[in-house]
């Protein structure tokens, strides 16, 4: 028997270095199957992440939308009562030191002598159809009339997606007087527009405001009673809805839930 004088190892004995291909190749594979599921999951989270800032910021312009409509709705003015209530309110008006809502309205339109087919003898009070919103009001609402300067205080608050619209804003005799409102150049978006009454051509005019970036479209809806319907008007009806109901649809297509906002609010 022969015996190794080196004292090394023989060849079936001898330590073996490195890898084989088999090894390799089953370390590569699970590397793959490792990185796609590392990947999968950062996909997911930021997919949860960009949904979740998308949420926030929804919900921050939809409390803003409510906010403004509500600030808005707060002074929309009531549709003159019958003539016979009429003479009474011009009655006490002749021994009252101060004057009511009511009786301001009277004064304004004792004052508006027509003047030409433009300027509407009898305002509408509250108008609206499924994606716009038209009522009378007074005073000014902080966020968008900063620099708006009417005189008198009146005016016609229209609320509308960008789209070029005529709305009615009065009458005179029996005639409609109504007035052609445009978002410029950029239409998209839901927009909020002044409209001075009674009706002014001038150039320091109140331009359009775009409500916010994020909005495509607002859908309305009018409370009556105990029913909903999806349009309105003073002049048929004589009177406020008891509530509008404001659907918000968002830029990407969706749409949350309905803000309801009831008529009248508490006056300042």
């Amino acid at each position: 028997m022969t015996s190794n004088e080196g004292g090394g190892k023989t060849a079936c004995g001898s330590d073996r270095s490195g890898m084989t291909l088999l090894e390799l190749l089953i370390s590569a594979a699970l590397s793959v199957v490792l990185m796609a599921v590392i990947s999968s999951a950062l996909d997911l989270f930021m997919q949860y992440s960009e949904r979740s800032h998308s949420g926030q910021r929804n919900a921050a312009v939809r409390r803003g939308l409510s906010e403004d409509l509500a600030m808005d709705l707060r002074r929309v003015l009531e549709p003159l009562p019958d003539e016979a209530v009429v003479d009474q309110l011009l009655e006490r008006r002749k021994n009252a030191p101060e004057l009511l809502l009511q009786e301001e309205i009277l004064e304004l339109n004792s004052r508006m002598i027509p003047t030409g087919e433009a300027v509407p003898q009898n305002p509408v009070y509250f108008a609206g159809g499924s994606d716009w919103l038209l009522f009378l009001s007074r005073s000014d609402n902080s966020r968008f009339d900063r620099e708006a300067e009417l005189a008198g205080g009146y005016r016609h608050v229209l609320w509308w997606h960008g789209e070029r619209k005529t709305i009615q804003t009065g009458s005179r005799g029996r005639l409609p007087v109504r007035e052609s409102v445009a978002a410029g150049d950029s239409p998209a978006g839901v927009w909020r527009t002044l409209l001075p009454f009674p009706a002014v051509r001038s150039s320091n005019r109140p331009q359009p405001v775009n409500v916010s970036p994020q909005l495509r479209s607002l859908r309305f809806r009018y409370r009556s009673g105990n029913r909903w319907l999806t349009s309105w008007n003073s002049e048929e009806s004589d009177s406020l809805p008891a509530a509008v109901e404001c659907s918000a649809i968002w830029n990407d297509g969706t749409l949350t839930a309905p803000i309801l906002i009831s008529i009248p609010l508490v006056r300042d």
